[in-house]
């Protein structure tokens, strides 16, 4: 499903863009809900729905300026910070493997490698 972020106002699209930056790039088959609501002169970010449901009901209330930092910090205490390979059961009996591409690669073995 990917991320939605709920969120409206004049201030949307820079607090989604905090947003975005403290998940970082995550792997569309993962679910984030994201509610953001402005209670004067704060804002609400509520985590509705995360992977695992690790950071569900997840809620910080402060500056703007702030809500990245928070969310970012919470994610990294919950171990979401990078995604990872996770394997679940299909119910029977095989898996179902969903994984992020790695970060670097392997150089080959000397043997094949071009002289």
């Amino acid at each position: 499903m990917g991320v939605r972020i709920l969120v409206d106002g004049p201030e949307a699209a820079s607090l989604e863009a905090a947003v975005r930056a403290a998940l970082g790039v995550r792997p569309a088959w993962e679910t984030w809900i994201i509610a953001l609501v402005k209670q004067r002169p704060r804002w609400h970010l509520t985590v509705l729905v995360s992977p695992e449901d690790r950071l569900g009901e997840w809620s910080f209330v402060g500056p703007a300026g702030m809500l990245g930092l928070a969310l970012k910090d919470a994610v990294r205490e919950v171990g979401l910070e990078t995604p990872e390979r996770r394997i679940r059961s299909d119910g029977q009996g095989g898996t179902d493997e969903r994984s992020t591409p790695p970060r670097a690669f392997a150089l080959p073995p000397k043997s094949l490698a071009r002289e």
